[in-house]
């Protein structure tokens, strides 16, 4: 994992991170699906994306950096045919 630039001048930068999920399901032969999924099991603070900008040293704006979900759980259901 790197660190990577925000801005075009590179002078404000990313931190690296790394989020753990598991995710468990089934899915049968007749197209039932059925799954349990956990993301950010650690409860890691990053950002999920970032928006270029082209100083962040001349900018009065910087909230560049979008933060991502903490710890979440989903499940669900399907069914295909």
């Amino acid at each position: 994992m790197v660190n990577y630039p925000v801005d075009e001048a590179n002078t404000l930068w990313a931190d690296p991170y790394g989020v753990f999920g598991v995710r468990a399901g089934y899915k049968s032969p007749k197209g039932f699906e059925v799954f349990l999924e956990a993301k950010n099991l650690t409860n890691k603070t990053h950002a999920a994306s970032v928006e270029a900008i082209a100083d962040a040293r001349q900018s009065t704006d910087n909230d560049s950096c979008n933060p991502a979900n903490g710890r979440a759980f989903y499940g669900g259901v399907g069914w295909s045919w």
